[in-house]
């Protein structure tokens, strides 16, 4: 049998017939899938396998490993189920309970694109289900009655799902330590998501249950605001914002949220251990207290009908609006409004009380509380979103803003082309997108077309005094390593692509962003001859 190099929809793989792809990240991938028995008997499960480029990395195969040796033992109504670990032509897969919903991520953006924040009760209905499958774990013990000292380390959105039925279930323990589990890490190297750690795991300290207690707080703080704790563009940045903890009641946000509850978040998020809930359980004890109170009739129905709206919006396909999608080459030719055709002065403008703004674009302009387009909306972000012009059209983009950005009332996930008249919405400002024509100039495609890059090309890449060149492959990683006190922090800022129109600078998912010509991008970009990036304080000239 030939090594296994994907997995594809429609595939039978280890006796699992592969769906469809539900999601992924760096480490694997996650499928629906379902097993067939007897008398026409299926059942559906998530297939997590392993990218195929790890397949023979053993620190990845130990990693998954541990998870399931982890997550089998676990049997709680909040904890996802492990079936199975397997291998299957040379690619390492956990068999999991299928949960149909969304993550609490999902839950939040969906709400915000309805105008619409998560309801206080069903984020203080999900906390305390967070908790209770976390006091399970924490507590949980082994067939000789010793405790396994289990602690996630990983909490965050994306790992707390929410089904169709209302249940909630926190799921990847990929990370999890617990006694008699062990791995070969390196000393001081920070796992998990930044943003959703604890200040003890930043400075390189042993992570307990209280670190998953302080990971819930920043979970429930983010579900009340519908915005992150943190802001940041690196990881230095987010890390030593960490450290501090100095995180605001999410009353200052959202000033409907109760004083009670602000002092149940605020104790799970005090930077000391000493001072927060010493267990999960007394956590989950204040958030059932609280419900109780104020909404003693929310159960999991209520949850599930919460879900069942937003998931039912986001499997809807969108009706087609104008401005919504990238022209093709056909749309450039035959769309006589095109801004290729009648291309005069692009301008933004920005429509106050007192009067209207107007901002001329050029070859790029930012929108934001920062941006070259100044804000007055303290909901945006310093670099909330952009216009620039590529290969003949003008592009929205948002940047990576916890509140989005919309065209025409419908929030991008990508870039999108604007259209003469089109009116973009960041916080509470709307702007409006206008092409002053002037004698029907007519600009070709190639007037926009930046240098495209051949081979062979280089990365010329200056660190302090020295300058090193790097050829170009197919697909580079650009790792980072760094201290901050006691510990290192290693990881991906992100990756040089060859695509068939050139080479694409591509910064990695999370918010990281990447200086390119001295502008700060979460978005992919297409380098040109001549263009310059910064990660981490190290500057990359491309060059042919």
């Amino acid at each position: 049998m030939s090594k296994v190099t994907h997995v594809k929809v429609g595939d039978e793989f280890s006796g699992y017939y592969i769906m469809r792809h539900i999601g992924g990240g760096g480490m694997a991938q996650i499928y629906l899938a379902k097993t067939r028995g007897l008398a026409g008997f299926e059942k559906y499960l998530a297939l997590k396998v392993i990218n195929a480029e790890y397949a023979n990395e053993q620190r990845f195969i130990e990693m998954l490993i541990n998870e399931a040796k982890i997550a089998v033992g676990l049997s709680h109504v909040n904890i996802a189920q492990v079936f199975d670990l397997g291998e299957y032509n040379g690619v390492y897969y956990i068999a999991m309970e299928y949960v149909d919903g969304l993550d609490v991520l999902e839950l939040v953006n969906g709400l915000h694109a309805m105008g619409r924040r998560v309801p206080i009760e069903a984020v203080v209905y999900i906390g305390r289900q967070i908790c209770s499958g976390l006091h399970y774990a924490h507590t949980c013990k082994d067939q000789q009655g010793k405790p396994l000292n289990i602690v996630h380390r990983d909490i965050s959105p994306q790992n707390i799902l929410v089904s169709r039925s209302g249940e909630v279930k926190v799921v990847d323990f990929g990370i999890a330590k617990a006694a008699g589990v062990h791995t070969k890490t390196q000393a001081g190297v920070i796992k998990g998501k930044v943003n959703y750690m604890a200040p003890e795991q930043v400075l390189g300290r042993k992570a307990d249950a209280r670190t998953d207690i302080f990971s819930v707080g920043i979970v429930v703080w983010e579900m009340l605001t519908s915005q992150m704790v943190y802001a940041g563009d690196n990881v230095e940045e987010l890390a030593l914002k960490v450290k501090r903890a100095a995180i605001a009641a999410p009353s200052s946000v959202r000033p409907e949220i109760p004083r009670e509850l602000d002092t149940i978040v605020s104790k799970a998020l005090s930077p000391t251990p000493e001072e927060r809930f010493q267990t999960a359980h007394d956590f989950q004890v204040e958030l059932t207290k609280f419900l109780s109170s104020t909404a003693p009739d929310y159960s999991a129905s209520s949850l599930a009908r919460l879900v069942e709206e937003v998931a039912g919006q986001r499997d809807t396909p969108p009706a087609p609006a104008v401005g919504a999608s990238m022209l093709s080459h056909d749309d450039e030719l035959q769309d006589q409004n095109s801004v290729i055709f009648h291309y005069g002065h692009p301008e933004l403008i920005l429509r106050l009380a007192q009067g209207e703004q107007v901002y001329t674009i050029g070859t790029e302009l930012t929108i934001g509380r920062a941006g070259q387009l100044a804000v007055p909306d303290a909901r945006v972000s310093r670099q909330h979103a952009r216009v620039r012009r590529l290969e003949g059209r003008f592009l929205l983009e948002d940047l990576g803003s916890s509140n989005g950005t919309f065209l025409n009332e419908k929030r991008i996930a990508e870039p999108v082309s604007l259209r003469d008249g089109d009116t973009i919405r960041v916080g509470s400002c709307n702007i409006a997108f206008r092409v002053r024509r002037e004698g029907g100039v007519e600009v070709s495609e190639s007037d926009w077309t930046p240098a495209q890059l051949s081979d062979p090309t280089h990365l010329f890449v200056k660190v302090g005094s020295r300058t090193l060149e790097q050829p170009l492959q197919d697909d580079a990683n650009l790792s980072y390593k760094f201290q901050i006190g006691p510990v290192q922090l290693t990881g991906i800022s992100g990756r040089v692509v060859r695509r068939p129109n050139g080479y694409w600078l591509e910064p990695a998912p999370g918010r990281t962003a990447i200086s390119y010509n001295g502008k700060h991008t979460t978005n992919p970009v297409r380098m040109s001859i001549g263009d310059t990036f910064e990660i981490h304080g190290v500057t990359f000239t491309v060059s042919r």
